[in-house]
């Protein structure tokens, strides 16, 4: 797949769109111009996200209230796609071929990936930085795993609310203990799922890794986990 085409309205400083290359794109210009927010643009298209912000209030032109970023996407010679994000009121909307459509069908249709400075934080930084790194590659591939990412943190929402009121409202441990069960064994489901799933990506990622794209050196990754070891849910659940 391939981007051909993108164009934007009231996306930061950026008008109108250009046409995209099968091979190789550079991007130049003078400071200020919006090269980065050209690629801004390519990566939030492919992804719904910016890689420089998560306000998505920030991505629409000042003075504005609402923003779009659409292009023409090869999926192969004989089959292309449009694909179009809109956002208005701080809510996104996804279109491919004009249809509206759910996050997790959108991804699938372009993929992008960006290399700066920040990148250094899955090496240097915390391990949440690395977490998220192992995320979206998933999603790349299995884009239903949005899905799952989503209804774990719904869970842990839940959970902490509740949590929250019992203290409030001073619940029995056995009134407490009732009404988090349930949460706790769908956290106790979905948090297996999640570790597998990123067992299962970096297995794949040495694969890659072991076809020799960096000469010389070997890079391996290792998913170190506080769950490894773990063979099933009741395990999980003692951990919990």
């Amino acid at each position: 797949m391939f981007l051909r085409s993108i164009e934007s309205e009231n996306f930061r400083n950026l008008k109108t769109g250009f046409a995209c290359h099968d091979d190789l794109n550079i991007i130049y210009g003078k400071n200020g111009q919006g090269k980065t927010n050209w690629l801004e643009a390519i990566y939030f298209l492919a992804t719904t996200k910016s890689f420089r912000t998560v306000n998505p209030k920030e991505l629409i032109k000042f003075g504005e209230s609402r923003m779009m970023v659409a292009g023409e996407v090869y999926l192969s010679k004989q089959i292309s796609h449009r694909l179009c994000i809109t956002l208005e009121n701080n809510r996104k909307t996804f279109l491919v071929n004009e249809k509206k459509t759910k996050i997790q069908d959108y991804i699938e249709n372009l993929s992008a990936v960006i290399f700066n400075t920040d990148q250094l934080e899955i090496v240097r930084g915390l391990p949440e930085a690395r977490r998220k790194f192992l995320d979206f590659g998933i999603t790349c591939i299995y884009p239903a795993f949005i899905q799952t990412l989503s209804d774990y943190q719904h869970c842990l929402k839940q959970k902490n609310a509740l949590l929250e009121t019992a203290q409030r409202k001073e619940f029995s441990l056995e009134k407490l203990l009732q009404m988090i069960e349930p949460w706790n064994e769908q956290i106790i489901s979905l948090s297996t799922r999640i570790h597998k799933a990123r067992v299962r990506y970096v297995e794949k990622l040495n694969a890659v890794l072991q076809q020799g794209l960096f000469n010389d050196e070997k890079i391996q990754v290792r998913y170190l986990s506080s769950l490894d070891n773990l063979d099933d849910s009741s395990n999980y659940a003692e951990r919990m």
